[in-house]
């Protein structure tokens, strides 16, 4: 028979089962109210991300309404400039000029040693015509007893002198393609005549050693012309008229102004 329990043992047992019942239904209400705080707390948080987006977003094609007209401006300015410089080029480039390129670029390598050394040399009769239309009307050339031309004095300086010239204003034009301050498409397609028909920007001349790392912007241009393998011109449509050459007039900004190093060599 189990032994008896007094009142007060059975009211103690029971106010300590009514306490610990209501210690879990608080905790239980308490965790409840905790992750409904949580949930609203992640919807905040999401709702301002999204917000953010926007913002991003809008900022973003703010961005892009402010950078592209800069970038049109750019790039018409780019052209204009090479526009610019092709000008220069008909202008500044004399007749005379353009016939000494041209002989130049048929002297072998020892003439081109000896024209920049200030060296005589002679140059075979058959480019007398050529030879001739180098220098002014009238202008007395020497031969020699088997009719060679006889390059010295006056007019080795002064085939030395429009040779210079005429490397710095195509070394000063190509600065501008080099730096990206001129369309580089434009000057590529105006300039492919430096490369065309077997022509080299008289890299001959330019490989005498004395001559040699001048003219940089040349040696990258004419490099980067081959490997694009660019036509020599596209098409007639596209070629340059350097029959203008023939109407321009002399010009007080003679070839060779003083630039040396990287902006060319100074004739003496």
């Amino acid at each position: 028979m189990a032994a008896p329990v007094d009142s007060e043992t059975l009211i103690a047992a029971i106010h300590a089962a009514s306490e610990k019942h209501g210690v879990e239904y608080v905790s239980l209400w308490a965790t409840s109210i905790s992750a409904l705080v949580s949930a609203a707390a992640l919807l905040v948080i999401f709702r301002q991300m999204r917000a953010g987006d926007k913002q991003l977003d809008l900022l973003a094609s703010q961005i892009q309404a402010m950078v592209k007209p800069a970038a049109t401006a750019l790039e018409q300015q780019t052209r204009e400039f090479a526009v610019r410089m092709m000008w220069e080029w008909v202008t500044r480039v004399q007749f005379e000029s353009r016939q000494v390129a041209l002989l130049v670029h048929k002297l072998d390598f020892e003439q081109c040693k000896s024209l920049d050394a200030l060296h005589d040399f002679t140059i075979g009769k058959e480019h007398q015509g050529r030879v001739q239309q180098c220098f002014p009307p009238g202008y007395l050339l020497k031969t020699d007893d088997q009719g060679r031309i006889i390059i010295s004095g006056d007019a080795l300086n002064r085939l030395r002198f429009a040779t210079i010239g005429y490397l710095n204003i195509i070394e000063t034009i190509l600065i501008a393609w080099d730096r990206n301050l001129a369309d580089r498409r434009i000057i590529e397609e105006q300039f492919s005549f430096l490369i065309a028909d077997g022509a080299n920007a008289l890299e001959t001349y330019r490989g005498v050693p004395s001559v040699k790392g001048s003219y940089p912007s040349i040696e990258r241009f004419v490099h980067a012309l081959r490997q694009k393998s660019l036509p020599s011109p596209p098409s007639p449509s596209t070629k340059p008229d350097w029959s203008v050459l023939d109407r321009v007039t002399p010009s007080s900004c003679l070839p060779g102004t003083g630039h040396r190093g990287h902006l060319g060599r100074t004739p003496v």
